[in-house]
């Protein structure tokens, strides 16, 4: 399980989330980003972060504010402002550290400098998390890779089960395995168990157009860490790649 420290940051602009994601990742922080109001929310309760990164004008903020109870955590937030009126209200609501504009840098050096001496005897991570993403739809790995690249991790891609395997053998440093159901030649679910008999400590989350109950059940009983819904939706796929990673 890692040590590091978890930031969360809530944003409207997902490029600025993105941006200070990878930021936070590369100082050896445990950082996730959304642009969802109700993920913020449910990310706080569930990941408990130690720092929230916050844009104080934006309507998801305005939300994630009014649910939290800072009197009871050590929850300290940083905020975004854009100009002085921001900033200002920032301080009366009592935010930590107020970063004038969407300086990325500016912003890490806020939440190293309230995580305090805990930063300091951070260990760096050997890496990003690889994850192979296996889909027979050239597009889908397209809009996948690009969508996990910029959240930072390390993608590797294969376009059926038997490819997926090979990629496996070659690298013994695959995380996690993004699957889909339907793949040519074998199934996804086929490819599912072959890797749990293989590789029993590997996460898998299958993937499918249509709701189907008994596949989700059949993944689940065969070892699949979760069964998910395309069009994905981002925000929550990191939320469970996230809770795989600890």
């Amino acid at each position: 399980m890692s040590e590091a420290p978890v930031v969360l940051v809530v944003a409207t602009r997902r490029s600025l989330v993105d941006r200070l994601v990878q930021g936070l990742r590369a100082h050896g922080l445990m950082s996730f980003g959304t642009t969802s109001a109700d993920d913020s929310v449910r990310s706080v309760g569930l990941l408990r972060p130690e720092v929230v990164v916050i844009d104080p004008t934006s309507d998801e903020c305005s939300t994630l504010l009014s649910n939290l109870d800072r009197s009871s955590t050590s929850l300290r937030l940083v905020a975004i402002a854009e100009s002085e009126e921001a900033a200002e209200r920032s301080r009366e609501m009592g935010i930590d550290e107020v970063i004038m504009g969407d300086d990325a840098m500016a912003v890490v050096e806020a939440v190293l400098n309230l995580l305090d001496e805990r930063h300091a005897s951070l260990k760096r991570p050997e890496g990003p998390a690889r994850i192979l993403i296996v889909d027979d739809e050239p597009d889908v790995l397209k809009l996948l890779a690009e969508a996990l690249t910029l959240r930072g991790y390390d993608v590797r891609l294969a376009s059926s089960g038997d490819e997926a395997l090979d990629v496996i053998e070659r690298e013994n440093s695959i995380n996690m395995v993004l699957l889909d159901v339907i793949l040519p030649g074998r199934s996804g679910v086929e490819i599912l168990k072959e890797l749990k008999q293989r590789y029993p400590q590997l996460a898998v989350i299958l993937m499918s157009a249509v709701a189907d109950s008994h596949v989700a059940h059949n993944a689940r009983r065969l070892g699949a860490f979760d069964y998910i819904l395309k069009p994905l939706d981002y925000d929550q796929l990191e939320l469970l790649l996230f809770r795989i990673s600890l």
